[in-house]
């Protein structure tokens, strides 16, 4: 199975909405309009979770992808704390997570990030 080729894609927000530059022009186009390369609808889905104590989470799709999907991991706040989320493996069933997140005092400490445990995380999937 091949994933469609797009030249590039400069947005994708929560009207499911894509400008897609296809030769040479841009198209606006909603996500359920563009398709795979055996005419199969392209999912986009959006998946949240809950990081273990070692800031580790594992997330099952709802159904799985023909082929392990494009993962969009997107970085969330928890008070003044930026969390990270960051993708160790996927597969058509599922992915597993890692997150960090930022550190609240950074004197005499070892870096700006820190392990985000009993942290939400969240995932956009995109495949057939």
């Amino acid at each position: 199975m091949t994933i469609p080729i797009i030249d590039s894609a400069e947005s994708v927000n929560v009207s499911d909405e894509v400008i897609i530059h296809q030769n040479g022009e841009r198209v606006l186009a909603s996500i359920a309009q563009v398709r795979g390369s055996g005419g199969q609808e392209v999912r986009y889905e959006e998946y949240e979770g809950t990081t273990d104590g070692s800031g580790n989470v594992t997330i099952n799709f709802d159904e799985d992808f023909q082929s392990a999907p494009i993962i969009l991991p997107i970085p969330t706040r928890s008070g003044s704390r930026i969390i990270f989320p960051f993708v160790t493996s996927v597969a058509v069933g599922g992915l597993t997570l890692s997150a960090l997140q930022s550190k609240g005092t950074l004197l005499l400490s070892s870096g700006p990030f820190e392990t985000a445990s009993s942290k939400d995380v969240k995932i956009v999937a995109i495949g057939v």
